[in-house]
């Protein structure tokens, strides 16, 4: 395996990045900064480390934008054939490992758990890094799950630094939208329905106004906005018609202490999930944030047809 590191000062990926996207250069730089961090997150996520530039993470450093891409295919291959990186006895087996290991993190994730996983000659080594009451009955179903993936030879499990700490470990629910953006301009009530969220496992982000509420979806991109009517500046529905527009894959479920059913039907049409009223019972909020989720995986799946 040849890790290749491809560079290229920024005015250069600035302006490839316009060429590509069709957008301006503040924009461009925008993509550029957000996608950095999100791959930096990555390697800290893989090296636990803040530097996604360490040398060490490398055997080829190539320059783009001082060389052709015809220079940079000869480069690579050249130092592919070098004897240091032929295929081995043992590189094979480090490969076969590491599919291994994605595939029982896979398999895992897939259930909804938050564990670490590699592998040693076919053996999966499981790492739980948070605080679980009933250990062994957790152990057990990884082990359950893993043992099914054709050529695991066996499963270890194991506590990680983080195991001791105040974090309980809790599995995923994928019923539940994982980036909802709460709008009110009501600060208290949106911090206490923000903690009430969180006590059932779904983040969420918290916006005072319109103004904030709508430059908030391009940099947060929920999947489920809870939206009051009645605002200073841009009110509700105004915010609701503006993300629908641009953004209509995101449900908005209309949240509102005032609203009419004249309200109530101007944002049905304008195309909100649900209009509920406050106080809100969190039990049919809940059920209505799941039904929502569903209405948005069922469109990204459908996206993802099409696409394939």
């Amino acid at each position: 395996m040849l890790r290749v590191w491809l560079i290229a000062d920024m005015k250069s990926r600035i302006a490839t990045a316009q060429k590509q996207k069709q957008v301006s250069e503040k924009e461009a730089t925008g993509l550029i900064r957000k996608n950095d961090a999100s791959l930096g997150a990555w390697v800290k996520t893989i090296k636990g480390t803040d530097d996604p530039w360490a040398s060490s993470f490398y055997d080829i450093m190539i320059p783009t934008d001082k060389s052709d891409p015809e220079e940079c295919v000869e480069m690579i291959f050249q130092y592919a054939e070098s004897d240091v990186v032929q295929t081995t006895v043992a590189s094979k087996q480090a490969i076969f490992d590491f599919q291994l290991a994605a595939k029982s993190g896979e398999a895992l994730a897939n259930a909804g758990h938050n564990v670490l996983t590699d592998a040693k000659d076919g053996t999966i080594r499981i790492t739980i890094n948070k605080h679980v009451l009933m250990l062994a009955r957790l152990e057990d179903e990884l082990k359950q799950i893993v043992e099914k993936i054709p050529g695991v030879k066996g499963v270890e499990t194991s506590v990680g630094e983080n195991f001791y700490q105040s974090d309980i470990y809790r599995k995923y629910d994928f019923q539940m939208p994982s980036k909802i953006l709460l709008v009110d301009d009501e600060r208290e009530f949106v911090q206490t329905l923000s903690e009430r969220l969180i006590m059932r496992d779904m983040g969420s982000t918290m916006a005072y106004d319109g103004e904030s509420a709508l430059s908030m979806v391009d940099e947060e991109e929920p999947e489920v906005m809870i939206l009051d009517l009645k605002m200073p500046g841009i009110d509700g529905i105004e915010v609701l018609r503006k993300v629908k527009t641009s953004r209509p894959d995101i449900e908005v479920i209309i949240l509102t202490g005032q609203g009419s059913e004249s309200d109530r039907a101007i944002c049905m049409e304008l195309g909100a999930f649900a209009y509920l009223h406050k106080p809100v019972d969190i039990d049919l909020l809940t059920v209505v944030l799941k039904q929502a989720n569903e209405k948005v995986q069922e469109q990204k799946n459908k996206k993802t047809s099409q696409t394939a």
